[in-house]
């Protein structure tokens, strides 16, 4: 499979212009792994994506039509309305922070216009994005290992971290888990034909990467990314044996996970919980307060914990706590049903490998989810890219397939 579909006569100067758009999204997507702050990632998206947006509404062709076919998308757009309308009562919030949070919401529809446009254009942009989001991938972890372990002499026992958007092992755990499924999806789906160089080439890149998330410490994303390889592993349409080669090298890794954590990573048991206990009890108590509708988006609320480690910390370390506390019971069933919109969608359209790796990747995002993240929208970091990417994958088939059976 090419990653462009042209003849030889096609001139650079062409490439260029039929691609630039898709090309400067999977730069911006790339860039998690190797731009250097996380400020200069957020500029970059404001760059390429306001750009897209304006050139798209200039030539009079958006990505997202509406009413849009897709029922994953009409119940994230109602997750997101009211997400917008809470930041209106969001409690102890400045103008700049309320228009901080509604920059947010646009952004989010920008990145799902562009990304849908993407999708719908360029039959090849997925596998485009794939395969040099693994190469950037896989050259800076090397050059993360090296800076890491023979740079600055870190001992094996320390949290494993990189630069930019990954400076924290949460995030660095998060994506490398969700890359590492992503491959295991590949092997066990085959969505494109592997010859068998392809297919020990990929089985190491994945071990790599998951060696990566183990440095890290991560217990949910080691977790995580377990768990959702065993689940892609046994119901994949491979062979007999090649599943049981799956099977067992996740076994593997799952002995080998348990090994490191009581042979060299005892700090990360003596951490214990992380106080994250405590945190989630001062938030549940925030939320009996104001159970229907929330303190609002935006909101900055401190914790109240007889713990003085963690007494007026801001951070809920649960994308569902935090959810509850800012929309209340009314934004967390929305986002229930966005969840639930999602699984049952898939399951309707498992006959697209792409749709099956995409809510693989979903379920990933929802496990690390549990313990760590500030909620769904908010923060344009890893987690908030694996919520919303596979669901727009998952939307563009839906959608797709919907156009197909009107014209029958």
């Amino acid at each position: 499979m090419k990653i462009f579909s042209f003849d030889g006569r096609a001139e650079l100067p062409h490439l260029i212009k039929a691609y630039w758009l898709p090309a400067l999204v999977i730069f911006w997507i790339a860039g998690y792994f190797f731009f250097p702050s996380n400020k200069l990632h957020y500029q970059f998206f404001l760059l390429i994506f306001l750009m897209g947006t304006v050139r798209l509404l200039w030539q009079h062709r958006p990505g997202i039509t509406w009413p849009p076919k897709s029922s994953v998308l009409k119940v994230g757009g109602l997750y997101l309305a009211f997400y917008f309308l809470s930041i209106f009562w969001s409690v102890d919030t400045t103008l700049s922070e309320r228009l901080s949070e509604i920059k947010t919401v646009v952004y989010l529809i920008i990145f799902t216009s562009l990304i849908t446009y993407c999708l719908r254009r360029y039959p090849d942009f997925l596998f485009m994005m794939l395969k040099l989001v693994l190469i950037v991938a896989g050259l800076t972890l090397l050059l993360n290992l090296i800076l890491f372990y023979f740079v600055n002499g870190n001992d094996l026992s320390e949290r494993f971290h990189g630069f930019g958007r990954l400076w924290s092992p949460l995030w660095m755990a998060a994506v490398y888990g969700a890359l590492t499924v992503i491959l295991v999806g590949i092997l066990t789906h085959r969505p494109v034909q592997l010859t068998a160089t392809q297919k020990a080439g990929l089985i190491l890149l994945a071990g790599l990467f998951f060696i990566a998330v183990l440095a890290t410490q991560s217990r949910m994303a080691i977790a995580a990314t377990i768990a959702v390889s065993f689940i892609a592993a046994v119901t994949s349409n491979v062979s007999p044996k090649f599943r049981l080669f799956s099977v067992l090298v996740i076994a593997f890794m799952l002995g080998l996970t348990m090994w490191l954590s009581a042979s060299v990573f005892d700090r990360m048991v003596e951490r214990g919980q992380s106080y994250r206990l405590d945190i989630w009890q001062g938030a549940i108590d925030l939320v009996s307060d104001k159970p229907i509708l929330g303190y609002g988006a935006g909101s900055d609320i401190e914790i109240d914990t007889a713990v003085k480690k963690v007494d007026g910390w801001h951070h809920y370390h649960s994308s569902y706590i935090a959810t509850l506390v800012d929309l209340g019971l009314s934004g967390f069933m929305l986002s229930v049903l966005l969840i639930a919109s999602a699984f049952r969608t898939a399951w309707r359209l498992r006959q697209h490998s792409a749709v099956k790796i995409s809510i693989c990747v979903f379920v990933y995002c929802l496990m690390i989810s549990l313990t760590f993240g500030e909620g769904f929208i908010s923060r344009m970091n890893v987690q908030w890219l694996l919520f919303w990417l596979p669901l727009i994958i998952i939307a563009h088939y839906e959608t797709k397939q919907r156009g197909t059976s009107s014209l029958q």
